[in-house]
């Protein structure tokens, strides 16, 4: 499969954003200073990031003669979502993790595209997002009753899988919708809600607030634009060989990035006072590490399935 350097692209800064957002939140304990606030407002973009550019590449490589692949995949990250609730000693119901909903996620694809049922699939996510404008509604007039039964749920399963079912969705309009952003009004239009995301992020986010469900429905919409804009945007970009080498193997990495850096930041590194150079470090110190592992582990592959041909 022909490699995207877009797709690349969005998959390289959203860990890479995602892993300064936890060495935020290990440094600060709460404490944010208004730089930390600004960066934090943007963070949504990497969950953007990660399930949009995920539900893409299923769409792109989806085959129904390889069905185990995919239960084997939600296996794993329901697994991964289980040891990692273990070692950082979160509950269950109310974990960091975004593992659980790539989960559901890829689940809740396999049965529409398995069947073929793209339009069906349309019809459901713009449902999911009715429900999350029903909830915002709700909260707004202070009727929480819906809110007090969904609070403290599994994070996030709800609205970010909108994201996974737009790239699987642009994946068969990804033409048509392409000639809209495109355009200079696109590019305008995003400019302007970049501008304004952190104000979008604060007048009434309720990300990360476990006494809250729903996400909120202008915000979705603003990450799905500016996402989408720089899908585009970025689609025939050409890189310097040793720039696009480091951005594909982190992009490769990135599963691994995330699960090992998520443990140790939150399992090990919470309680010591270490300042920016040396959580820095180890930060680089990881994602080497994950990238030699990625290899490794692909190197493994390509062996056992050079044997299992030749048998």
């Amino acid at each position: 499969m022909k490699r995207l350097v877009n797709i690349d692209i969005i998959k390289f800064l959203s860990i890479i954003v995602m892993v300064i957002d936890h060495m935020i939140l290990v440094l600060a304990k709460g404490q944010l200073n208004i730089p930390q606030s600004l960066f934090f407002a943007y963070v949504p973009l990497c969950q953007m990031g990660f399930l949009f550019s995920s539900g893409y590449l299923m769409a792109l490589s989806f085959n129904k003669k390889k069905f185990n692949k995919y239960v084997f995949r939600i296996a794993l990250f329901v697994l991964l979502f289980l040891l990692m609730t273990f070692l950082t000693n979160e509950k269950i119901i109310s974990a960091g993790s975004i593992l659980l909903n790539f989960a559901v996620s890829i689940a809740i694809s396999l049965f529409f595209l398995y069947r073929n049922k793209l339009k069906d699939l349309i019809v459901f996510t713009a449902l999911l997002f009715g429900l999350d404008i029903i909830w915002q509604i709700l909260m707004y007039y202070d009727i929480s009753a819906l809110n007090n039964i969904m609070s403290n749920y599994p994070y996030p399963i709800n609205s970010f899988s909108l994201y996974f079912f737009v790239g699987i969705i642009l994946f068969y309009y990804k033409d048509k919708v392409g000639v809209f952003f495109k355009t200079k009004l696109a590019k305008w239009a995003s400019i302007t809600l970049l501008v304004l995301y952190s104000y979008i992020f604060y007048i009434g986010i309720y990300v990360n607030d476990y006494s809250y469900y729903q996400h909120l429905p202008v915000l979705l919409l603003a990450s799905m634009f500016i996402g989408l804009y720089f899908f585009y945007h970025w689609e025939n970009t050409k890189l310097p060989q040793a720039i696009h080498l480091v951005i594909i193997n982190i992009a490769d990495a990135l599963l691994y990035i995330y699960v090992i850096h998520y443990i140790i930041l939150f399992r090990w590194l919470t309680n010591y006072n270490l300042n920016w150079w040396q959580l820095s470090i180890i930060i680089i110190f990881i994602i080497v590490f994950s990238i030699g592992l990625q290899n490794f582990v692909n190197y493994i592959r390509k062996a056992l399935f050079k044997s299992s041909v030749k048998i």
